[in-house]
């Protein structure tokens, strides 16, 4: 599904125009992204769980000479799926 897609159908399921669903749904994605970039955990109960996580520095290997190369410890999102999310993708 994408972005227009889920627009489309938040629009038809709510009864939004179809501007007011965009709005609506690209304040809730700026919100989540504003949230994590700070640090905090953004919930949505049943859906799932965003944060922020530190990953530590680590060998790598560059792929075109084989060097071995750091890389160096970064913060990556990351998405942990809720049980009725886990539960809808199980009984498909």
């Amino acid at each position: 599904m994408t972005k227009s897609e889920l627009v489309t159908s938040v629009s038809a399921a709510t009864g939004m125009p179809i501007e007011a669903a965009l709005k609506a749904i690209n304040a809730a994605f700026d919100e989540i992204i504003n949230a994590v970039g700070k640090g905090d955990t953004v919930t949505i109960p049943g859906f799932g769980t965003f944060r922020c996580r530190l990953r530590k520095e680590r060998t790598g290997r560059n792929p075109q000479t084989s060097e071995e190369i750091t890389l160096p410890a970064c913060k990556v999102p990351a998405f942990k799926s809720g049980r009725r999310m886990k539960e809808a993708v199980r009984n498909i």
